[in-house]
């Protein structure tokens, strides 16, 4: 009852001191270490930053304890920073020449750790707590340089660069003449530096940083990106409290440190965001999943050790605009209460609008990808992905200063690319296609390991290729036979190979394609998938012959019938698959006729001449067989006739001998010429003589003939 009842009271006194500080950080409650020194000006100084801060009464309620960082009778202990009394808003240490004892370098290490305070502020010349410091903010690489260091009268310049400047606008120049200067501080983590080490103007690197910030969001990170230490202040000088050289401090030093624990400054118990890529670098076409982090920072930890959560907050937005090429791969999904989340797949952007941040904070997760078609952005420089606090990042509360920033890398491949061309639309069986085949790296570096399969397949009876190489590729072989098979091919970023192929249609069906598959080796295929491949395809065509014969005699006369045979056939062993039309004119000299059909004739069976039809198509090694019976008119006597016989495919189908119309004609028959009718002679006088002779003589024989077969 009595802890529950302390927690309550705390919680109060720190929700009171959030309210006060929402103007200029009013009624803060302050404690004030320093070490016991021996010498003179020692002694002075830390006098001097009990009284710099004591001074803030009785607006701020100030406790002092001198010399109690290196009291080994009276140690600091955890409860000096927790009292009965309530937790301090703000605990300040002060060392010049004697350095903390151990005790004290654990209890403000812990009670920076656990946030017993909202914000340490540490004048420690003799960098006692500095390693602690460096450790709140473990992605730092510290340094103190050999090189800078202030020299006496020698001031501090304020870094107007730093977004926690503003609540130092009030102390530009703080004078310190004994300072040493850090490197390896980011940019807005540098508060003041030597006067002899000003920061570039447009350099983020910073030469040497005597005072740092590690601002509330930064401190002591959880696993999740959580802070869960205080705001602290670095300085390793405390001379800046020597009234006597720097006059010009006295008052300035304390307002400006207690103004940066305002809402929305480095001290701000506001919400902050931070994001992570996991991986943080992905292949082309790979994926990634981005984790935003948002933390309440409303809690604190009680004299117990124990954490007291804060309380939600409302109204939270996030928007996070992924930078090119980046998209969304899922939509997004987040533990925040309510609100409305949007982000589709294929998206570059996703929202969350109106949700509430719970006590224990909340995440938003959503799984991007480096598109295939942007493997030329794949470089050495990663993209830079952003949240803008106070933009893309807001809070009923208010939100914390510092931008959420996360970074994913597409290391650079070669980008392969494969294309085939052919080109005929269409060839006759067993003529040649003649196909154009590019192997090429679009880069941005050299591919190798890449390996080459374009095979010559039944569709094909032979095949001869050329090679030619550009952008420093260079040809295995200048040219060869058969199929293309290569491996462990190296190709330049810009380099190609491109293959002059002439393959001849084997003639096996009515379509022959060509195909090549690479193997990107240690590259990507820019078509995302693998192998890369590519093909073309050309239309195999059937080839219509034509043939004609006589069948009767090479004469004729008027009134007979010429028989003829008309055979149109497709040879191939690919079909004919368009109409073909079959004409065969009725010549002069022939007055008229019949025809049959057998074979592929579909419906055309008989007719009568002349022959005129039209056959569908005609299968492989199919033929259709005309008989022609004319009869020969009037008009063809004494004339010698030619019949001939026409076929003509339909395009694309061409004939055998690669024309448009094929013709056949017969040998020619010769037709009798007309004659005149002559009257039959009547004898004359001396015939009719010669006639009864002639009798009397046959008569005579015959009687002599029987008289010699009676002897």
């Amino acid at each position: 009852m009595k802890r529950n009842f302390r927690n309550f009271f705390k919680a109060g006194l720190l929700a009171a001191a959030s309210i006060a500080f929402s103007g200029h950080a009013l009624a803060a409650k302050i404690l004030v270490l320093t070490t016991a020194e021996t010498a003179g000006d020692a002694i002075t100084i830390n006098n001097n930053c009990i009284s710099e801060f004591t001074a803030l009464q009785p607006t701020h309620t100030v406790v002092a304890m001198p010399g109690k960082l290196n009291n080994n009778v009276s140690p600091l202990t955890m409860q000096d920073l927790s009292p009965a009394t309530g937790p301090y808003d703000i605990v300040v240490t002060c060392t010049v020449y004697v350095a903390a004892n151990q005790a004290a370098i654990t209890v403000i290490s812990d009670g920076m750790r656990q946030r017993t305070a909202r914000a340490f502020f540490n004048f420690d010349e003799h960098l006692s707590f500095m390693p602690a410091f460096i450790a709140a903010k473990n992605d730092w690489t510290l340094a103190l340089s050999t090189t800078i260091r202030g020299g006496s009268g020698e001031p501090q310049i304020l870094n107007t660069r730093s977004i926690y400047a503003g609540a130092f606008a009030g102390l530009p120049v703080m004078g310190g003449h004994s300072y040493g200067a850090y490197t390896g501080v980011p940019l807005n983590n540098t508060l003041y530096t030597p006067q002899s080490a000003p920061i570039p103007p447009s350099s983020d690197t910073v030469p040497g940083a005597s005072t740092m910030v590690v601002p509330i969001e930064q401190s002591y990170l959880d696993g999740n990106g959580a802070p869960q230490g205080a705001c602290l202040f670095q300085s390793t000088d405390v001379s800046m409290f020597d009234s006597v050289r720097y006059s010009g401090n006295q008052g300035k030093i304390s307002t400006a440190f207690i103004n940066a624990t305002a809402p929305g400054g480095a001290c701000s118990l506001s919400p902050s965001i931070n994001k992570s890529f996991s991986p943080n670098s992905v292949a082309v076409g790979g994926t990634s999943v981005l984790t935003i982090r948002i933390n309440n920072n409303g809690g604190y930890t009680d004299a117990a050790g124990v954490f007291q959560p804060g309380a939600p907050v409302s109204n939270l937005v996030v928007h996070d605009n992924l930078p090119s090429p980046l998209q969304l791969a899922s939509a997004p999904t987040t533990t925040c209460s309510g609100g409305t989340l949007t982000g589709s797949p294929g998206q570059t952007a996703l929202a969350l609008d109106g949700a509430t941040l719970p006590s224990a904070g909340c995440t938003i997760t959503a799984t991007v990808t480096w598109p295939v078609s942007a493997v030329a952005a794949c470089t050495n420089t990663a993209v830079i992905n952003t949240i803008d606090a106070g933009v893309e990042f807001t809070t009923a509360s208010g939100a914390a200063q510092q931008n959420a920033t996360a970074s994913l890398a597409c290391p650079p491949i070669a980008s392969i690319q494969v294309s085939k061309s052919v080109a005929e639309t269409s060839v006759m069986a067993g003529a040649a296609a003649h196909f154009t085949v590019s192997i090429a790296n679009a880069g941005p570096v050299a591919g190798t390991g890449i390996a080459v399969s374009d095979p010559l397949t039944s569709d094909w009876s032979s095949a001869a290729w050329t090679c030619s190489a550009s952008g420093g590729a260079v040809c295995p072989s200048a040219s060869g036979a058969g199929s293309i098979s290569l491996t462990g091919l190296t190709l330049p970023a810009g380099g190609a190979l491109n293959y002059a192929v002439a393959s001849v249609a084997a003639g096996s069906s009515n379509s022959a394609t060509n195909a090549v598959s690479v193997t990107p080796g240690d590259g990507q295929c820019s078509s995302g998938a693998s192998p890369c491949t590519a093909s073309a395809t050309v239309a195999v065509l059937g080839g219509v012959q034509i043939s004609k014969t006589r069948a009767s005699e090479a004469t004729a006369k008027v009134g007979d019938t010429v028989q003829y045979t008309v055979q149109v056939s497709n040879p191939t062993g690919v079909a004919v698959t368009q109409p073909i039309a079959i004409a065969d004119p009725l010549p002069a000299g022939f007055e008229s006729g019949t025809w049959t059909c057998t074979g592929a004739c579909g419906a055309n069976t008989s007719g009568s001449l002349p022959l005129a039809v039209v056959l569908s198509g005609l299968d492989p090694q199919a033929s259709a067989t005309f008989t022609l019976s004319a009869v020969v008119a009037a008009s063809g006597q004494g004339t010698s006739i030619v019949n001939t016989a026409t076929a003509t495919p339909t395009a694309p189908e061409l004939c055998l001998n690669g024309q448009a119309q094929c013709s056949a004609s017969a040998d020619a028959v010769q037709i009798a010429p007309a004659t005149l009718d002559t009257p039959a002679p009547v004898p004359s006088l001396n015939q009719w003589a010669l006639i009864l002779l002639s009798i009397a003589v046959v008569a005579f024989a015959l009687i002599g003939l029987r008289r010699v077969q009676a002897q």
